[in-house]
């Protein structure tokens, strides 16, 4: 858990989302110089500026904090489990079937 973990995540979001660093700036009330400078000297924001660059990402504190997943991620990875026991009950039907 480093800041350059955060930072790591910080920019990932940023490109999933479709947005800029600048925007995510103006958006958290912090200066563009500011969030580079941070981001550069891989300093950890403060709390309130966490909490902010998190909410405008839609993530938790905790996700850029210590990659812990979000709500998203949680369901994504209940989806994969779904399609991987519904592929795994069709391989056993398929070789249920009788052979022609």
């Amino acid at each position: 858990m480093s800041a350059q973990d955060f930072w790591n995540r910080v920019r990932f979001m940023v490109t999933k989302n479709k947005t800029t660093q600048v925007e995510i700036a103006k958006a958290c009330n912090i200066s563009y110089n500011t969030l580079h400078g941070w981001i550069l000297k891989n300093i950890y924001p403060p709390v309130i500026d966490a909490y902010n660059i998190a909410k405008t990402l839609g993530v938790t504190v905790d996700y850029l904090m210590a990659g812990k997943s979000t709500e998203e991620q949680k369901i994504e990875v209940q989806i994969k489990g779904v399609k991987d026991l519904l592929q795994h009950a069709e391989t056993k039907l398929d070789k249920m079937m009788p052979t022609t």
